[in-house]
């Protein structure tokens, strides 16, 4: 008597709720109006059916293994299900998968709850989109900023290269041509044109998408120097001692995206650089530090922590707009972004005396 009331209840709740109930075989038993009419069917047309008849082919049979797995040891199962009606339209469902052993003549049974989500997802994704396309604006006026730090290095580089031939034919006119003269001015010119073909290369690498999308090992030692040689001499132009550090390993290495994580350190240098021409004795600090867990580079300048209104962490920036120019909200946009696509943390530290900015990169285990 009392297993035919609750079944008669279940039945009558169907009216306004969307749910259903399988068996341990993924078999639907009870199938309520709501939920049917998600499939424009009634709810006797899809009883007997199996739990993937009534999603889509974005979920196999090993995402219902797994499910199955772990609602057969009394643990409560949450997510989204990507469901194709019957008119072959998609939609999301919110849905929570219990055991339910209240009708004994239906055994080991489950019952799953819906809501249909799907008006929500496509705005979830229209925002995502939106906040990729900022995200890329964001990219390309950073490194539009940056093309003067290149432009910077080409220039002395090709001054260098001019300078040494035209000292060479100046001095063969005057017969006093040495070949160790010719040799150390070959020195100079092969140096400077590696320094123009890395800038070139940097400059390649920061506006091709495709290299973006691509995680490597890459050796520390490489990155900051590459670092320092994009920037490092704009720096001191500028007045500012800037010291990066002088022993890395050089079999430390970080499985990154290996043009992103310079990005980021120049973004942040240039940071630094833009409000502290005007200050007394002027310092950035470029270090890293190594431990099993993280790849730690810190981004460190002379100037005091609390002239941020706060710090901010990796998902969420809570600084003084008042404080920050529009180059600086696209620069921690981006510099954000690469943290997010690494898993890795970006804040600033509060126990410091300085003002240090921290990217944090996962080693793998």
């Amino acid at each position: 008597m009392k297993s035919k009331l609750l079944t008669e209840f279940v039945k009558e709740l169907g009216q306004s709720l969307s749910f259903s109930i399988f068996d341990a075989s993924g078999k639907y038993l009870h199938i309520s109006p709501c939920f049917a009419n998600y499939f424009g069917r009634n709810a006797s047309d899809l009883i007997g059916l199996k739990l993937e008849n009534l999603s889509s082919n974005f979920h196999n049979s090993e995402f219902w293994c797994q499910t199955m797995e772990t609602i057969k040891t009394n643990h409560v199962w949450k997510g989204e299900v990507l469901r194709r009606n019957f008119d072959n339209k998609e939609f999301y469902t919110q849905t929570t998968i219990t055991p339910f052993k209240a009708i004994p003549e239906w055994g080991e049974s489950f019952i799953e709850f819906h809501y249909e989500i799907t008006k929500y997802k496509k705005i979830e994704f229209q925002i995502e989109q939106q906040s990729q396309t900022s995200l890329t604006n964001s990219r390309y006026i950073l490194i539009g900023q940056m093309l003067s730090g290149i432009a910077h290095e080409i220039n002395n580089s090709l001054t260098i290269v001019l300078g040494t031939t035209k000292y060479f034919k100046i001095t063969f006119d005057k017969g006093a041509i040495t070949s160790e003269l010719v040799s150390k001015g070959c020195d100079k010119i092969t140096s400077a044109s590696d320094r123009i073909v890395k800038s070139i290369k940097m400059i390649k690498s920061f506006t091709d998408n495709n290299v973006v999308a691509s995680f490597l090992w890459v050796s520390v030692q490489k990155l900051i120097m590459d670092v320092n040689l994009f920037i490092g001499a704009k720096i001191k132009n500028h007045g500012i001692a800037f010291e990066i550090p002088e022993e890395i390993v050089e079999s430390i290495l970080i499985y990154c995206q290996p043009n992103e994580i310079p990005l980021a350190l120049i973004n942040l240098i240039m940071l630094s650089d833009r409000v502290l021409k005007e200050t007394e004795n002027p310092w950035i600090k470029l270090s890293y530090e190594y431990d099993v867990k993280w790849s730690t580079f810190r981004i460190s300048d002379n100037r005091i922590l609390n002239s941020l209104e706060s710090y901010f962490t990796e998902v969420t920036p809570t600084i003084n707009k008042n404080l920050l120019d529009s180059n600086t909200d696209h620069g921690l946009n981006v510099i954000k972004g690469i943290a997010m696509s690494h898993k890795g943390q970006f804040f600033i530290e509060q126990d410091s005396k300085c003002t240090s900015f921290v990217l944090r990169i996962p080693n793998p285990n």
